[in-house]
């Protein structure tokens, strides 16, 4: 086959597959105002819609603020859930935070007059709920709401939808269908730790919380921070999201809310703290395709135990800590021997006695001194953090026991980072198994990872093979799905035309 036609071919597969990312139907950023300003309330009097936190999806779903500041209201701040959104790649500046003890925000779609789908009538079969949030502690609190009242079977005072935190500090997901069932995920108590507005007024003791309820129809799902905390099955004759149909004084049926909720049929449940980047979206979103997915994730090889950090995204991260924990002690100091400490990766020769960059405490990454089979931990302490590249991938070594759960089993590894001087994430865990003929990264699948690998080290294979598996249409192993940079790829196939391969994997 022609080279050039077979590659075009190629991008224009990549992009149709890729072409279906998200179906947004709101989205609020905060990223209209100035730090530490209140946000205006247009209208004017209380309560009555105005469009002063504008919807960027372009739908016209716009939310309004109680008013400005005081006792209902909510100021810009500069403490934000992530300095980059993962999902998008767009800076991530302001968030808000309520000024006063009765907030929220809400939509009103016979005022905003929607122009694409209007989210206070859609009663969709599959959606998902994100929201970003940094909270108080105390009582229940409503982070994203559906106005709604008599909506669920016997329990009338129920709204349509929350997204919130409990008492005892256990996320919630619950939702009512249409058909009047109530259907929710709730995770362990004590999974989330707010702050107390009494010695901690701004928070700065507290971590971020990416929230993320999904239903796909068939389950409903709570996520916080990337990791499924809680699952349970949606038994219904018709499983879409009610709407209602009796209005309140000062809401209306099937409006949304954020940063309160509503129980029967008065405001309440107060989402107290920091709130930033809250998406709704009208189908079931992966992990992959969260507005806060991670930007970093390990690979483990389940067969030689060697665990790889990698970049994900298309951009730079600035890291100061990072965390590899398993409950059933697979991990292993001795097989981690290309640590970033080991590597003295980012390091300098600091003011101690000679001229080795990386061998005092301080001069890069140190790893810690618990480290043992169920933790590896590393963290650097220089104050400008340490980055790793857009699409790095950095061995670490075979720190992964493949004794304890046999070999070419996956195991039970949970992976965290911490942004530098900012909060702690959660990443992904990618288990691999065994290859086949073009699989080149061994991850169990002839994807364009592969020929990215080959471009960077030709010697890792024959690019005709790997071609044929890609034409075939190889099956994949058991992996928990990492999206494919699609966007590199394709330059980088389209690079390979013109220039000859070059350059080394990061790490390798």
């Amino acid at each position: 086959m022609n080279m050039k036609l077979w590659i075009l071919g190629l991008m224009t597969a990549l992009a149709t597959a890729n072409a279906s990312y998200a179906d947004t139907v709101a989205y609020w950023r905060f990223e209209d105002g100035t730090t530490g300003t209140d946000v205006t309330h247009i209208a004017g009097a209380d309560n009555t819609f105005s469009a002063d936190i504008l919807d960027v999806s372009g739908n016209g779903n716009h939310l309004s603020t109680w008013n400005t500041g005081g006792c209902c209201g909510y100021a810009y701040r500069d403490d934000v859930s992530a300095p980059v959104v993962a999902g998008t790649g767009a800076a991530n500046n302001l968030s808000v935070k309520n000024t006063g003890g009765g907030p929220g925000m809400f939509t009103k779609a016979a005022v905003s007059n929607p122009t694409g789908v209007n989210i206070d009538t859609m009663t969709p079969s599959t959606f998902t709920v994100e929201a970003s949030w940094k909270f108080e502690n105390g009582g229940h609190r409503t982070v994203v709401g559906r106005d709604a009242q008599n909506v669920a079977t016997g329990e009338g005072a129920l709204a349509a939808l929350y997204l919130q935190a409990q008492p005892d500090n256990s996320i919630k997901f619950l939702f009512t269908d249409v058909a009047g069932n109530v259907h929710q995920a709730v995770s362990a108590p004590g999974l989330a730790v707010g702050y107390n507005f009494g010695s901690d007024p701004d928070g700065l003791n507290a971590d971020w919380y990416h929230l993320v309820g999904v239903s796909d129809g068939t389950d409903v799902k709570l996520y916080v921070n990337n990791k499924l905390v809680a699952s349970s099955p949606i038994v219904s004759a018709d499983p879409r999201l009610a709407v209602g149909t009796t209005d309140g004084g000062d809401w209306d049926a099937g409006s949304w809310s954020v940063g309160r909720g509503l129980f029967n049929g008065g405001h309440g449940d107060r989402a107290y703290g920091f709130i930033d980047e809250v998406r709704i979206s009208n189908s079931a979103l992966t992990p992959t395709e969260f507005l806060n997915r991670s930007p970093l994730s390990i690979e483990v090889d389940t067969t030689s135990g060697q665990i790889t950090l990698r970049n994900d995204v298309s951009f730079d991260v600035n890291i100061d800590f990072y965390e590899i924990v398993s409950d059933g002690g697979a991990l292993s100091v001795a097989g981690w021997t290309q640590s970033l400490d080991d590597r003295n990766f980012d390091a300098i020769d600091g003011p101690d006695v000679g001229g080795v960059a990386g061998n005092s405490p301080g001069e890069g990454w140190d790893q810690a001194g618990g480290s043992n089979a169920n933790q590896l931990v590393e963290q650097f302490l220089r104050e400008e953090g340490s980055i790793i590249p857009a699409g790095a991938e950095i061995i670490l070594g075979n720190a992964f026991n493949t004794s304890i759960f046999g070999a070419g089993n996956d195991g039970d590894l949970e992976f965290s980072f911490g942004y530098n001087g900012g909060s702690l994430a959660g990443g992904l865990v990618e288990y691999l198994s065994a290859s086949l003929p073009g699989d080149f990264n061994g991850d169990g699948a002839v994807t364009g990872r592969d020929f990215l690998l080959w471009q960077r080290n030709p010697s890792v294979g024959s690019l005709a093979v790997w071609q044929a598996a890609y034409n075939g249409g190889a099956l994949t192993a058991n992996a928990t799905a990492v999206p494919e940079p699609t966007t590199v790829i394709l330059l980088s196939i389209a690079g390979a035309v013109v220039v000859s391969a070059r350059g080394r994997l990061v790490g390798a």
